[in-house]
C-alpha cells in the first residue's frame, strides 16, 4: 500500500519544475544585461539593465538552484519506485549521459561560436570553427549550463545505496528521525531543524572550497539537498501536512534572510572603499575559500555568518514555494502535459539561442528592455521549434531527453 501511495502523482512539483526551469531562461538572458555577464559569458549587452536587474538575479539565484536540487531528490524517490538500485542506474544513466554528449557535442558549439568571436576579436567563418570544434576536440571541455546534468547523476550514483537501504527500511533510524522532525510542533521541525544539515556543509566546507557552479563546496552543498528531497516524499503525508503550516513563517523568515543578506553586500561595498575589494577579503566572504587564501578558519566571522544566512535563506525561500505550490498547484493540465515532456529540451538548447542573439544584437541601438524581450521572444520560440521537431523522431528524442 505504501508503495502504491509513493506512486501518486505531484502535479505541483511538476509544475514548480517547470517554472523553476523556466525562470532559468528569463535569468539566463538577464545575466546578459548584467555586469556580471561579462565574467560569465565573456560578454554583455551595451547598456546594462541597472540596479533592479541585479536584486532580481541575486534574490532568484539564492534560491532558484536548490529548489532544483530538492525536486531532483523527490523525483528520484518516485523514479526509483519498485525498481531494483541497477535498473534505477541505467534509466539514470540513459536520460542523462546520453543527452548531456549529444549536447556537449553538437549544442554547445553555437554559444562557444560567439563566446570565441568575443574573446578572440577575430571573425572566423562558422565553418572554420566547425573543423578545429571537431578536429582538436574543442567539446571536450566544461559543460557550461549542463553541469547540472553531471552533478546530478554523480549524485545518483553515490546515492543509489542509501536509497536503496532506505527504501527497504523506511521506518528505520534515518525515516524515524525525519519523521519526528516534521511533527515539531507548528512546521518548526521543517523550517528550522531541516535545513542543519546545510548550515553545517557550508560552515565547515565553504571557508576551504569557493563555491563554482557546482564544485567546492556547492558539490557537497546541493548534495545535500539532494538527499533531503528525496527524504521529504519518504516521510509522505507528515511533509505535505507540516507544508501546510508554514505558509505564512516561511515567507517571514525568506524575506528577514533576504534583507540580512543583502545589508552585509552593501556593508561590505562600502568597505570597498578601504581596499578590501583589492585584498580579495570581500570576495572570499561571498564566494568562500578564505583558509586557502591563507586566512585562518576563524579569521573571517562575515564568512561564517554569511553561510548560514545563505543556506538558512535558500530553505525558507524553497519552503515558500512548497508550500504555496502544495495548495495552489497541485492539479493537471493539459498545458502541464506538454510543458513537462517539453522542459528537458528546453533546458538543453535555450543558452544557445539567448547566447548567441545576445552577441549580434549587444551594441545595436536599441533599448536595454526592448533587446532584453526580443531575445527571450527568440530563445522561447527556438526551444519551442526544437521540441516540436525532436518528439517526432525517436532518435531526436532520446538525445534530447523526451519521454
Amino acid at each position: 500500500m505504501a508503495e502504491k501511495k509513493n506512486k501518486i502523482r505531484r502535479y505541483d512539483l511538476d509544475w514548480l519544475r517547470v517554472m523553476v526551469f523556466g525562470l532559468l531562461i528569463i535569468f539566463h538572458i538577464a545575466i546578459g544585461f548584467d555586469e556580471i555577464g561579462i565574467t560569465v559569458y565573456g560578454y554583455a549587452n551595451d547598456q546594462l539593465g541597472g540596479m533592479w536587474l541585479s536584486l532580481f538575479l541575486l534574490f532568484t539565484h539564492v534560491w532558484r538552484l536548490p529548489l532544483l536540487f530538492l525536486i531532483a531528490g523527490m523525483g528520484t524517490c518516485f523514479a526509483f519506485g519498485s525498481r531494483t538500485t541497477r535498473e534505477f542506474l541505467n534509466e539514470r544513466s540513459f536520460r542523462l549521459l546520453v543527452p548531456l554528449v549529444f549536447a556537449m557535442i553538437f549544442v554547445l558549439i553555437f554559444p562557444r561560436y560567439v563566446q570565441f568571436l568575443s574573446s578572440s576579436g577575430t571573425e572566423i567563418a562558422f565553418a572554420e570553427y566547425v573543423k578545429g570544434w571537431f578536429g582538436k576536440l574543442v567539446f571536450i571541455s566544461h559543460p557550461q549550463h549542463l553541469w547540472f546534468l553531471v552533478n546530478l547523476f554523480i549524485y545518483s550514483l553515490i546515492c543509489a545505496p542509501i536509497f536503496s537501504s532506505i527504501r527497504r527500511s523506511p521506518d528505520g533510524r534515518i525515516g524515524s528521525i525525519v519523521k519526528q522532525c516534521f511533527k515539531v510542533k507548528n512546521g518548526i521541525g521543517l523550517l528550522l531543524i531541516m535545513p542543519l544539515p546545510l548550515v553545517f556543509v557550508e560552515f565547515l566546507i565553504r571557508p576551504f572550497l569557493p563555491g563554482v557552479v557546482g564544485l567546492g563546496y556547492e558539490f557537497f552543498w546541493y548534495l545535500v539537498l539532494f538527499v533531503i528531497g528525496y527524504l521529504c516524499i519518504t516521510a509522505k503525508e507528515e511533509f505535505w501536512e507540516s507544508l501546510e503550516k508554514i505558509r505564512g513563517s516561511s515567507m517571514v523568515l525568506g524575506c528577514v534572510f533576504m534583507f540580512s543578506y543583502v545589508v552585509i553586500l552593501v556593508m561590505l561595498g562600502v568597505d570597498a572603499s578601504a581596499d578590501l575589494w583589492a585584498e580579495g577579503y570581500a570576495r572570499y566572504i561571498l564566494e568562500g575559500g578564505w583558509v586557502l587564501a591563507g586566512y585562518g578558519f576563524w579569521e573571517v566571522p562575515t564568512g561564517h555568518i554569511v553561510s548560514i544566512i545563505h543556506s538558512m535563506n535558500a530553505w525558507a525561500w524553497c519552503m515558500v514555494c512548497f508550500s504555496w505550490g502544495a495548495k495552489y498547484l497541485n492539479k493537471p493540465s493539459k498545458h502541464l502535459t506538454y510543458l513537462n515532456r517539453g522542459v528537458y529540451p528546453f533546458y538543453i538548447v535555450h543558452l544557445p539561442f539567448a547566447l548567441v542573439a545576445l552577441y549580434y544584437l549587444k551594441n545595436m541601438e536599441i533599448y536595454w528592455m526592448a533587446k532584453f524581450l526580443i531575445i527571450t521572444a527568440v530563445t522561447v520560440v527556438g526551444c519551442v521549434l526544437v521540441f516540436e521537431i525532436a518528439k517526432r523522431s525517436k532518435i531526436l528524442r532520446i538525445v534530447f531527453g523526451i519521454k
